[in-house]
């Protein structure tokens, strides 16, 4: 088709038709405009996640020219950080977020234990809660993001806590070993 044929079969078509059309093309171009903006709003936060497992990485590493050992075997590591990714991925229970505080107290009971978990984690894609979409985390950010529940009157790392959420009582765990979150 020639441009003069597109041109006067579009003027030709009922003023409807035209609308459609507009609204078709506005509508295309504006999805377009959003999932790019996505796009790269997903890299920039994939390549800030990598940063603080890198970074993790190499404090571990730091820690073990030093001389210090990892209290369990390396595939302890890995598995903790797939069990807290299970537990945290899509929508989060009160039970769920308590068993994430007790499974990081489990593996790490010195600081480079900490840094290899962080390490281990590495930057995962956690399945938002009632959405198909996904953000992307690394294991510090996704603990400070979910870990809100407040378990009023349970038993958390062999204490009775009482009004403070599991995030509190993660750090403060974490704080008697030397780590600040």
């Amino acid at each position: 088709m020639s441009k003069d044929k597109t041109y006067d079969a579009f003027v030709g078509l009922p003023s409807w038709a035209k609308g459609v059309i507009a609204v078709v093309l506005t509508g295309g171009v504006a999805f377009a405009v959003w999932k790019g903006y996505e796009y790269f709003q997903d890299q920039k936060a994939s390549r800030e996640s990598n940063a603080v497992a890198n970074s993790a990485y190499e404090m571990y590493k730091s820690l073990l020219k030093k001389g210090q050992k990892l209290s369990y075997p390396d595939s302890s590591y890995l598995s903790t950080a797939n069990t807290i990714l299970h537990l945290l991925d899509g929508c989060e229970t009160t039970n769920s977020e308590s068993q994430v505080v007790e499974e990081v107290a489990k593996v790490v009971k010195k600081p480079i234990d900490w840094y290899r978990l962080v390490s281990d984690f590495g930057s995962k894609d956690v399945g938002d809660c009632i959405s198909f979409s996904k953000t992307n985390y690394e294991l510090i950010g996704l603990l400070k993001e979910q870990l809100d529940y407040k378990p009023t009157g349970s038993v958390v790392l062999g204490e009775l806590r009482f009004f403070e959420t599991n995030l509190e009582i993660l750090s403060a765990y974490l704080a008697k070993i030397g780590i600040h979150i």
